[in-house]
């Protein structure tokens, strides 16, 4: 498993079968109940499944399709224009769901496209001022 740090307190940790990612609190930020309660009874194309809940600091997510990050050929305008298509759908469908939009982590390994569209992790924690 490899795993890299998205910011300080946060660490993305991928799974051998390259389907599912851990991310992993380690600072003082507290899960934020109502957006898990939001994230386990609602599903939406934009958000990857929240697989568990919080352990320990812990949320697993399966992610369908290929990593941002691991994506080698050139975007055309077209690919582009339905990534931030995508994105900007994805943070009106947070406020939809009562989550704040900043629980949405804009990273190149937390963010997963397929050919149709594109899936984020939402991290249901109560987001810091000084992350917005």
């Amino acid at each position: 498993m490899d795993s890299c740090l998205i910011r300080k307190g946060l660490r993305l940790i991928n799974e051998e079968d390259e389907q599912h990612v851990l991310l992993c609190l380690e600072g003082e930020e507290t899960p934020d109940r109502l957006a898990l309660t939001m994230m386990a009874r609602n599903t939406s194309p934009y958000f990857a499944p929240l697989e568990t809940t919080e352990q320990n600091g812990v949320f697993r997510y399966t992610v369908p399709g290929k990593r941002f990050h691991a994506i080698d050929e050139p975007w055309n305008r077209k690919r582009l224009a339905n990534f931030f298509g995508n994105l900007a759908s994805a943070l009106e469908e947070a406020e939809d769901y009562l989550l704040d939009p900043a629980m949405l982590v804009l990273h190149p390994q937390a963010i997963a496209v397929t050919e149709e569209k594109v899936v984020f992790l939402v991290l249901p924690i109560h987001v810091s001022a000084s992350l917005n």
